[in-house]
């Protein structure tokens, strides 16, 4: 009987922790998450830049935290979509905007068993984009630099050094992916290619990997 208890008891205490890791992770439950503080009119969003997505054609796109809604200290991630045309600069991650633009909810899949990218996004908390379509954003100065922005700036010096050395376009794009993990700039073309040849899997592989094994030759 003790056995069966202490099983019993086991499986328990490992649900409710499992229980209440999601409940303190989803931003959903947090009470200053964003969607609280949302008006029917534009919103003044502060947002503070955290991810760089790969661009379509006309939108270059961010994954962004709301730092504040409205004067309202909050949080949550939001899509970011700003159209090039009236972009006259792009953003590094850990940069502080401000924003005045509508909150609209991520698009549905138009055809059917196309993957649903606002699943996949929702999945990650972001359930809400914002776009801009003008120059209407505000840069500001008191920006805090995180551990994941200091390993962007050490990426972008890896690429400047990369194209300082004579790499540049398709070849540039492949040593991103697997160097630096940045495979925003791989062409469509190029994954087919990869996909066609069953050679996908070489464009996911660690940069750490990669290193370590340089490390091993150059020995």
């Amino acid at each position: 009987a003790y056995h069966y208890f202490f099983a019993l008891s086991t499986y328990s205490t490992f649900i409710f922790i499992g229980i209440t890791s999601i409940t303190l992770k989803n931003s959903q439950f947090n009470e200053n998450n964003y969607t609280r503080y949302l008006s029917e009119n534009l919103n003044k969003s502060v947002l503070v830049i955290g991810d760089i997505l790969k661009p379509n054609s006309y939108y270059d796109n961010y994954i962004a935290t709301v730092v504040s809604i409205n004067g309202n200290a909050s949080q949550g991630k939001i899509k970011l979509n700003i159209l090039k045309d009236h972009s006259k600069t792009s953003f590094d991650i850990d940069d502080k905007i401000i924003i005045f633009e509508d909150f609209e909810e991520i698009d549905n899949p138009k055809n059917p068993y196309q993957f649903n990218y606002k699943n996949y996004l929702a999945r990650q908390q972001v359930l809400h984009q914002l776009t801009v379509y003008d120059n209407s954003i505000i840069s500001l100065k008191d920006k805090a630099t995180s551990l994941k922005g200091l390993a962007h700036s050490l990426r972008n010096k890896i690429n400047l050094s990369l194209r300082k050395n004579g790499f540049k376009g398709d070849e540039l794009a492949i040593i991103n992916a697997l160097i630096l993990g940045k495979r925003q700039e791989i062409s469509k073309e190029i994954i087919e290619n990869y996909q066609n040849a069953g050679a996908i899997h070489i464009l996911a592989i660690s940069g750490l990997h990669v290193g370590i094994i340089l490390l091993l030759l150059n020995f």
